[in-house]
């Protein structure tokens, strides 16, 4: 279970973060 939501939660602060940087770039 570790091997995998590790990998899990990097990507989901990745995807926060582009999506912050996405929004911030892009106002909706």
């Amino acid at each position: 279970m570790t091997p995998v939501a590790r990998p899990r939660t990097a990507a989901g602060m990745v995807d926060q973060l582009f999506t912050a940087a996405v929004r911030h770039v892009v106002p909706t």
